[in-house]
């Protein structure tokens, strides 16, 4: 089951490397290249932001479960914290991007909300990212039909209950 993750990782690290085309606004110029997907949109910095979402969550997902593993962290003042709780350990971290920064958004939320499940909902939205970037380069479906669709599916979800 690790050995798939990994591999699933380093398969999405080689695509995201592998989605070097030429804009059809830049045809003329052989100077500038760019990621770009049949659309025409820049995929460099959608790789980017995958793949910070995904790496915050690869640091937590060892902490889920029963059988989750410790994290020794330091505070602010120098001191040792061991935790294997994932809220404690992303709003601990020090977070520059953008989207890691809205994925400890999404956590804090869940603790507000309902005090359990932050891991889950990091690595949950993560996946969703990864598979949504999958779809946008593997399958060329545009971003807003992503979106659409993930729209329509939460519908679904709020009108069955």
């Amino acid at each position: 089951m690790r050995s798939e993750a990994s591999s699933q990782d380093e398969k999405f690290q080689k695509e995201a490397s592998q989605v070097d085309q030429k804009s059809p606004a830049e045809s003329n110029s052989s100077e500038e290249l760019s990621k770009w997907d049949s659309c025409g949109a820049d995929t460099s910095s959608l790789a980017n932001n995958v793949t910070a979402a995904i790496n915050l969550a690869e640091v937590i997902r060892s902490t889920l479960g029963p059988r989750g593993l410790d994290k020794l962290l330091l505070d602010p003042l120098g001191r040792r914290v061991v935790t294997n709780d994932g809220y404690t350990v992303l709003v601990s971290m020090k977070l520059d991007h953008p989207v890691s920064k809205l994925l400890v958004e999404i956590a804090e939320r869940q603790q507000l909300s309902m005090g359990d499940g932050t891991t889950s909902v990091v690595l949950m939205a993560a996946e969703m990212l990864r598979e949504g970037y999958r779809a946008i380069t593997e399958y060329n479906i545009h971003p807003t039909k992503v979106i659409r669709q993930l729209v329509e599916g939460i519908e679904a979800l709020w009108s069955a209950e």
